[in-house]
């Protein structure tokens, strides 16, 4: 039988007052070992953030290939079910989740209103399947694909998309305060 490799990647963002720290979770395993590390390892950062009054962004988005794929949606669902999906609703309560297409981290290439629309509703849809309606609507789903003074406020405009997860544009004051604002 032929061995598969499959290569995961998450970032669990953990904020705290004006800090953030990244710990980035990306390695290669096959088959069983990929599961049992995907959730050990998310699980565990989970609880240690947790414990020390930290508040978990967990960061999910798919490459280029996997959008024009398209298989981008299936992408975001595994994303989901091998991580957040196994916190208990009480602590997936806790969490906020951002939609980061990794094709346009950087690139000045964003999506869409009607693409990051779309996507924050699958994943607002995929909660509300997993946790109910309560816990979904209360779930803030922030975007952070190049989010600058020129989309910010068309972006935050969709009804699903709750805020944003500002990168480049933060390194400068006047436009942070202009997105903010």
């Amino acid at each position: 039988s032929k061995i598969r490799y499959v290569q995961f990647a998450c970032a669990l963002e953990c904020a705290r007052s004006t800090y953030v720290w990244k710990i980035f979770l990306c390695f290669r395993c096959v088959g069983f070992w990929r599961h049992f590390m995907v959730r050990f390892l998310f699980k565990f950062s989970f609880l240690y953030n947790l414990q020390y009054k930290k508040c978990p962004i967990f960061c999910i988005g798919e490459n280029l290939e996997q959008r024009n794929a398209p298989i981008h949606l299936e992408t975001i669902k595994q994303q989901l079910q091998e991580s957040v999906f196994n916190l208990s609703p009480t602590d997936f309560k806790k969490i906020i989740i951002a939609y980061e297409p990794i094709w346009a981290i950087g690139t000045g290439v964003t999506a869409t209103n009607h693409q990051a629309q779309g996507m924050h509703n699958f994943i607002r849809n995929e909660i509300t399947k997993k946790y109910g309606n309560a816990i979904s609507g209360e779930t803030a789903i922030l975007y952070g694909g190049s989010c600058n003074t020129k989309n910010a406020k068309e972006l935050f405009a969709c009804m699903d998309i709750d805020g944003g997860l500002i990168g480049g544009a933060s390194l400068n004051a006047a436009d942070f305060m202009a997105i903010a604002n």
